[in-house]
């Protein structure tokens, strides 16, 4: 098991940098010493939670494409607990793979399921967890919440990222965030809801991979915070698939930062190619939040 560290204090707002008259939120810069980044406290709250509840391993169902298993290993190694990832293909062919080398190298173990396909990956790492007398627990898929948590629990999984939103400068009007598992996103609109920017018109959420929108619609209107009483206008910009399909890789380097080509990259380049006017602006107004960064 690696001895991991983070890079940033988990409390406290990471950082916003104006690069080019772009403000970039840079939550990507809370890291583990790895290199792995993206929904950090989310992830570390999900392997805290378990070990409370009397777990010592965590489980987790994914792509070898996916960064959750990276998070997953990462934030196991972190808290000083076992890690089992369930993927699809055997070990000695997933290696080339950069996340799957990560993962190994911080102590995680792999488990074969039938076939790659998500739902028979969730039900093995299910039976995995079932199968543990509650020793393992099953890091939901996304890193995210079961349906059957009660609204405390989301709140409090929100919570994690709760007032990240504060620091966006007063002259932002456009605010660019990555939908793929839509709880980032969540977290973002969950921080605004509870203290809106002042001149914020407009948030814009680029789709990376399924529709999620009714998903997020649902969960944050579960929580009291209806879309269409916002101060400001949601964009859903969907991507997938007539852009890119989900596992579509697009390196991206922009103003001086590297971006994950499964997600952030896959924006940027259609930004980039499309241009819409508040994005060519570059006068300050737009602001981008990046969730995680590529591995070194």
């Amino acid at each position: 098991m690696a001895d991991l560290t983070l890079t940033l204090p988990r409390e406290g707002l990471t950082p916003v940098e104006l690069r080019g008259g772009i403000h970039y939120k840079r939550d990507d810069l809370l890291a583990f010493s790895n290199g792995v980044s993206g929904k950090v406290r989310t992830t570390l709250h999900l392997g805290e939670l378990a070990r409370a509840n009397g777990a010592e391993a965590l489980v987790y169902g994914g792509s070898v494409h996916a960064p959750a298993l990276g998070r997953v290993a990462s934030a196991a190694a972190y808290l000083g607990m076992d890690c089992y990832l369930v993927i699809g293909s055997e070990l000695r062919t997933a290696r080339r793979h950069a996340t799957v080398q990560v993962c190994e190298a911080a102590g995680a173990s792999f488990l074969k399921a039938p076939v790659a396909y998500n739902p028979a990956l969730q039900k093995k790492a299910r039976e995995v967890a079932a199968g543990s007398d509650g020793l393992i627990f099953q890091v939901p898929y996304g890193v995210s919440t079961e349906p059957d948590w009660t609204r405390p629990e989301v709140e409090e999984f929100l919570n994690q990222d709760l007032g990240q939103t504060d620091n966006l400068p007063d002259e932002v009007e456009t605010l660019v965030v990555p939908f793929g598992s839509a709880n980032a996103a969540s977290g973002v609109m969950w921080s605004l809801a509870s203290a809106p920017r002042p001149n914020l018109r407009r948030v814009v959420l680029m789709g990376i991979g399924p529709d999620k929108m009714p998903w997020f619609r649902t969960r944050l209107g579960n929580l009291g915070v209806r879309l269409e009483d916002m101060p400001f206008e949601i964009e859903h910009l969907p991507l997938h698939p007539h852009f890119a399909e989900y596992g579509d890789r697009m390196p991206e380097t922009l103003d001086g930062i590297r971006f994950h080509p499964t997600y952030e990259g896959k924006m940027i380049r259609y930004l980039e190619l499309v241009k819409p006017e508040w994005w060519t602006r570059r006068d300050g107004t737009t602001a981008f939040w990046i969730v995680g960064g590529p591995l070194p």
